[in-house]
């Protein structure tokens, strides 16, 4: 619709519509403003308000207050009215409810108390006070910065000086006074109980029924709920006489609300502040905690004590590897496997799932299971290799190496053709893989888990593993001559010469392959190995087992050599080891053959 009023108003859009009339936007050619038109038709108009479109154009011309819209214009053109006032965007508190649902009670306090301004001026006003009549939430507009904005004066009138207003019913069910219901005498008391009848409707979402009871009103303060109770009663008398009066009611029930908000947010403030300060005391008393245990652990560790370094700082990894290394070195000197065994239990018996990092000890444990050479141990080794999750891609290709290794050793005695022929290259992959490897420690280590596999499977593997065995046994022979420090080779071969001549001697020997015999070699290991054993006196406590190795190269000797003071050193090493009950029956052997042999010689 582009109907022009007057030649300069050109209506744009309808944005509401009511018994009396349509309010409409337009647009004013002459100002290049938009207004609110409110357009009246004659004949919707009750015969006792004819005059009601000019009444709310004389009330409005004489206001001048920012809560109430300003009059621009009016126009007759029969059978319409066109009354132009100013344009509030905004939208009115009862769709605000309809969209929103029920109002906070202190929102609802400070809408009040506009609302009170905006009456004080009305019935304030001279020669006689405004009874505005129709106040309800769809008269009441918040504007684009929340004020709020009081429209449609249309069933407003004047309050006579020293009468009452006595007219016919006028204003809204559910918010017009009883008096109003009744065609009584009106005043500003009227207004009063629209006052009170719209905050309900603001407050529960629904209609005032005219029973104060309503369980909706339960939440509201006490303070409230009094005060709408006044505004509400039935005889005038009883209610506020004044705006002044309600106004002073709502100001003290608004301080209540902020004495209240106040408590409650010092109250909160408190609560936070306690709050934050047992959690910064809780986190000082965690880092100190952390500092404290890291300096116990670091204290034990240097004491030797990685037991005690484990339970102050069980994620860190370092007391776990020193432990275990601890661990093998308590069965190092006479059975260097039976000592892995015991470390690996020892270990086990912590959760190890606390560890942060825990790579290091997994692939030391893992390499281990692999130099105890048993189908229980591969196993062992592949479910540690399964757990290194996080490796440095300088060592992922040799950690894939040994998983795999792993994965075909632990399913060995039933491995087919496919199988064997993978593990066999796989193992000359990990000769290859300690050949190009820089660390000696690391090389020496790579050599003899190799040697050990393929010495425990040279019949399996034939001659191929018997001529790969002689191969790294050189390699280790060569790295250990050119070996200075004997404290660059690691805890677990601190008697690696010791086993290295013990190999050789074996290898040349011929034991694993009688086609390969050179006695002369075996017979400057086996003298070696003595030197080494005498040595090995001075240092450390004589076990059993080095007994029974030397023992047993006097043998040899004496096979190569066929000399009586070999078997005679034999006898003297055997009668030692029967004083061990671990090597008992092998000493009561090794005595019986040389019994023997002494018996032929005689």
């Amino acid at each position: 619709m582009n109907k022009v009023i007057k030649g300069r108003y050109i209506l744009k859009e309808c944005i509401a519509r009511g018994g009396m009339g349509e309010v409409w936007i337009c647009f004013d050619n002459m100002t290049k403003l938009h207004w609110a038109i409110k357009i009246i038709k004659s004949f919707t108009i009750h015969p006792t308000m004819k005059s009601a479109p000019l009444k709310e154009v004389e009330i409005l011309t004489h206001l001048n207050h920012p809560g109430i819209p300003k009059i621009k214009d009016y126009i007759v053109e029969q059978p319409y009215h066109y009354i132009v006032m100013e344009y509030i965007k905004g939208s009115t508190l009862y769709h605000k409810v309809e969209k929103e649902g029920k109002q906070d009670e202190y929102q609802v306090l400070k809408w009040g108390l506009e609302l009170c301004d905006i009456f004080l001026y009305l019935h304030s006003m001279a020669p006689c006070p405004i009874i505005y009549r129709d106040l309800k939430p769809d008269n009441i507009l918040l504007d684009e910065n929340q004020k709020i904005k009081l429209v449609d004066f249309g069933i407003s009138c004047y309050q006579m000086s020293d009468e009452y207003f006595t007219g016919p019913y006028l204003g809204t069910l559910g918010y017009a006074s009883p008096e109003q219901v009744r065609f009584g005498s009106l005043d500003i008391r009227s207004d009063i109980y629209n006052f009170g009848s719209t905050l309900i409707y603001l407050l529960t979402g629904s209609t005032y029924s005219g029973n104060f009871s309503s369980c909706e009103l339960q939440s509201i303060s006490k303070l409230f709920y009094c005060c709408l109770k006044r505004c509400l009663m039935h005889r005038p008398s009883k209610r506020f006489q004044t705006m002044g009066e309600l106004k002073k009611e709502l100001s003290s029930i608004i301080d209540y609300h902020h004495k209240k908000r106040v408590r409650v947010r010092i109250i909160n403030i408190s609560v936070i502040v306690c709050l934050i300060l047992s959690v910064v005391s809780y986190i000082s008393f965690n880092i100190y905690h952390t500092w404290h245990k890291k300096e116990l652990c670091m204290l034990a560790m240097q004491n030797g004590d990685y037991q005690s370094a484990i339970e102050y700082q069980c994620t860190n990894v370092e007391p776990y590897v020193l432990y275990y290394l601890q661990c093998i070195q308590i069965f190092a000197d006479s059975d260097y496997k039976e000592g892995i065994k015991h470390a690996i239990q020892q270990i086990e018996l912590f959760d190890t799932s606390k560890i942060e990092n825990p790579e290091m000890l997994f692939y030391q444990i893992a390499q281990d299971c692999l130099f105890i050479n048993t189908i229980e141990y591969y196993e062992k080794a592949f479910e540690y290799f399964s757990k290194i999750t996080y490796v440095d891609n300088k060592i992922k290709k040799e950690i894939e190496l040994y998983l795999n290794m792993s994965s075909l050793l632990k399913h060995y005695p039933v491995l087919n053709a496919d199988d064997f022929l993978r593990l066999n290259n796989q193992l000359y992959d990990l000769y290859k893989y300690a050949q190009e490897e820089v660390d000696e420690n690391k090389k020496l280590t790579h050599y003899f888990i190799l040697l050990e596999i393929l010495m425990s499977r040279s019949n399996e593997l034939g001659q191929t593993s018997y001529n790969q065995i002689l191969e790294v046994i050189h390699a280790i022979h060569c790295l250990w001559n050119n070996t200075i420090d004997e404290g660059m080779i690691s805890n677990k071969f601190s008697k690696v010469n010791l086993m290295l001549y013990e190999m050789l001697a074996y290898y040349h020997l011929g034991i694993y392959e009688q086609n390969q015999k050179n006695d002369a070699l075996a017979l400057q290991n086996y003298n070696n190995m003595h030197i080494l054993f005498d040595e090995y006196q001075k240092k450390y406590e004589v076990n059993e087992n080095l007994l029974v190795k030397v023992a047993l190269t006097y043998l040899y000797k004496f096979e190569i050599e066929q000399q009586y003071q070999h078997l005679q050193y034999a006898k003297i090493y055997y009668e030692k080891v029967l004083s061990f009950d671990t090597y008992h029956e092998v000493a009561k052997k090794g005595l019986e053959y040389i019994a023997i042999l002494q018996g032929m010689m005689n």
